[in-house]
C-alpha cells in the first residue's frame, strides 16, 4: 500500500498497521487481508512523523514533539494531546538566576525559562509557546521581549517565572529577527521593514513610534545612547540616530565584506557577525565615520551572531 507521505515506522494494532508517514502524519491501514491492504483512516500532524507506538487505544507519534491520538475509532483518529519538545535553540538572555532560551518546533515555538542558581544543575521552570519561529530574546526588568518572526514582538511577564504570562504583542507587516530594549523603547530588526522603534512604556499595548527603511534586510540591532546599530545583511551595518524615536535617521554605516547578521556594541567599538566574512571589529567612535579595525574569519563556518562579555566576544 502506497501511503500519502514517507513511511518511516510501523506498529501493528490488531488488524491495523499504524504508519508514521512523515509529512502526512499517521496512516491507519487495514491489513486483515495482507494481500490487499487498504487505508482506513489518517491524521495529518503539523510536524514530521517518524516513529509510532501505541498503548490501549492511544497512538503516540514522534513528530517534532510527541502527539497522542485516540485510535479507538480507526477510521477517525482524534488528537488528544501535544507535548512540545523544544529544539532548534535560537537565543538566550539572562538576568540574575533566570535564563530565557527561545526555540522552535512545528507546533509553535516558544521560550524555556531555567533557574540557574545552581549552575551545575539548571532547573526548567516553564515553557511558554509564543509563535512559530521565535528568534531573539532580551530581558528588561520584569519582562522578556521576544523577536518572534511572523508574530512580531511578544512581551512576557516574568514576575512568576514558573507561570509566565504573555501581556503584549506588536505584529508588523515584516518578519522580526532581532531586537534591543532601551528604556521605554524596543528596537526591532524587521527584515524588509528595516528598523522599527516601538514604544513599550505600556507593555500591554506596545505602539509603533517610528521606523527607518534600510536598504538591506534587518537581522539584528544593538543600541547605545542615541544610536541604533542595525545589521542589515548584504547592505552591511546602518547607524541610525534614534534620539527622536518618531523620526529615526541614518547618520552613517559601513558596507561589510560579507552579510551582517549580528551586532553588539561596547564603547566606540562595534562587533559584527558578518556570515562568511567572520567577525569584524569596527571603530564607530564617530557615528558618521566608520573604519574596520580587525577581522577574524572562522574557517569553514558562517558567523551568525555575536555577544560581548568583556574582554571576550562570543
Amino acid at each position: 500500500y502506497d501511503t500519502a507521505g514517507y513511511a518511516y515506522d510501523v506498529s501493528l494494532y490488531g488488524s491495523y498497521a499504524l504508519v508514521a508517514d512523515g509529512y502526512a502524519g499517521l496512516a491507519i491501514v487495514n491489513v486483515s487481508a495482507p494481500a490487499s491492504p487498504s487505508l482506513t483512516g489518517s491524521y495529518d500532524t503539523a510536524g514530521w512523523a517518524d516513529t509510532v507506538t501505541w498503548t490501549g487505544t492511544t497512538a503516540y507519534l514522534a513528530d517534532n514533539g510527541v502527539v497522542s491520538l485516540d485510535i479507538s475509532g480507526p477510521a477517525t483518529p482524534a488528537l488528544t494531546d501535544i507535548y512540545v519538545t523544544l529544539g532548534g535553540y535560537r537565543h538566550a538572555a539572562a538576568q540574575g538566576d533566570l535564563v530565557c532560551i527561545t526555540s522552535n518546533s512545528n507546533y509553535g515555538g516558544g521560550m524555556a525559562i531555567f533557574d540557574v542558581s545552581n549552575p551545575a544543575l539548571p532547573a526548567l521552570l516553564s515553557v511558554t509557546l509564543t509563535g512559530t519561529y521565535p528568534d531573539d530574546v532580551k530581558i528588561s526588568g520584569r519582562y522578556a521581549y521576544i523577536a518572534d518572526y511572523w508574530y512580531g514582538l511578544r512581551i512576557v511577564d516574568l514576575v512568576n517565572p514558573s507561570a509566565p504570562v504573555l501581556v503584549g504583542t506588536y505584529n508588523p507587516a515584516a518578519f522580526v529577527y532581532g531586537l534591543a530594549v532601551s528604556e521605554n523603547y524596543a528596537y526591532l530588526a524587521a527584515d524588509t521593514g528595516g528598523l522599527l522603534v516601538v514604544n513599550i512604556s505600556d507593555p500591554a499595548n506596545p505602539l509603533l513610534a517610528g521606523s527607518y527603511d534600510s536598504p538591506g534586510f534587518g537581522y539584528d540591532v544593538a543600541v547605545r545612547g542615541n544610536y541604533a546599530y542595525l545589521a542589515d545583511d548584504s547592505a552591511g551595518v546602518q547607524i541610525v540616530d534614534v534620539s527622536n524615536p518618531a523620526s529615526p535617521a541614518r547618520v552613517g554605516g559601513y558596507n561589510t565584506p560579507g552579510n551582517a547578521r549580528g551586532v553588539d556594541v561596547s564603547g566606540g567599538l562595534l562587533y559584527v557577525a558578518d556570515l562568511a566574512a567572520g567577525l569584524l571589529v569596527l571603530d564607530v567612535s564617530s557615528p558618521t565615520s566608520q573604519s574596520m579595525l580587525a577581522q577574524l574569519v572562522v574557517g569553514g563556518s558562517n558567523t551568525q551572531d555575536v555577544a560581548l562579555s568583556e574582554p571576550y566576544a562570543y
